[in-house]
């Protein structure tokens, strides 16, 4: 087949042979499969009450702002459980998120079963110094953020647009 000596590593020759041997076929797979249908998130029920957390201090007085992507389920009595953060911008808001969501309270629908129980929400928590633009820079929670507005040290508390860091005019 070739004419003359040819030296192939030992890497090579199993790089050509895992090519040759590559079947563009897949059996499970025909072009008449639907797509699958990607579910739409499951509703988050009414929040009912949250236990009292506040803006860190250490974020206020260097005037950060940043958000917090959590997981967690609600139980049968409408209680966060098994809190855990996926992603903080800042570390400094990471410890009040966890605080907050693991103190949130649902309303339960009519109907709730020890199976929704078992389902994880991700929600995003936005901390912010108003007036701000500041937004979650997470987008795997398809919910409104939790916004957490503070006030600059030294400066008087400024109205929002209920959920957002928008001043209100």
């Amino acid at each position: 087949m070739f004419s003359g000596s040819i030296k192939w590593s030992n890497a090579f020759r199993c790089t050509f042979l895992l090519a040759a041997m590559q079947v563009p076929f897949i059996p499970s797979a025909t072009a008449e499969d639907p797509t699958p249908l990607i579910q739409p998130p499951p509703p988050l029920p009414k929040l009912k009450s949250v236990k009292p957390f506040s803006y860190p201090d250490k974020a206020k007085l260097r005037d950060l702002e940043g958000s917090v992507l959590a997981e967690f389920s609600i139980d049968a009595s409408g209680r966060t459980r098994g809190v855990s953060l996926l992603r903080a911008d800042n570390p400094l808001f990471a410890a009040t998120a966890k605080q907050a969501f693991s103190g949130f309270t649902y309303e339960l629908p009519a109907g709730w079963s020890q199976a929704d129980s078992a389902v994880r929400f991700r929600m995003v928590m936005v901390f912010c110094l108003p007036p701000s633009n500041q937004t979650t820079t997470f987008a795997e929670s398809p919910y409104e953020p939790v916004i957490v507005s503070g006030s600059r040290i030294g400066r008087a508390g400024v109205k929002t647009i209920p959920g957002t860091c928008k001043a209100a005019q």
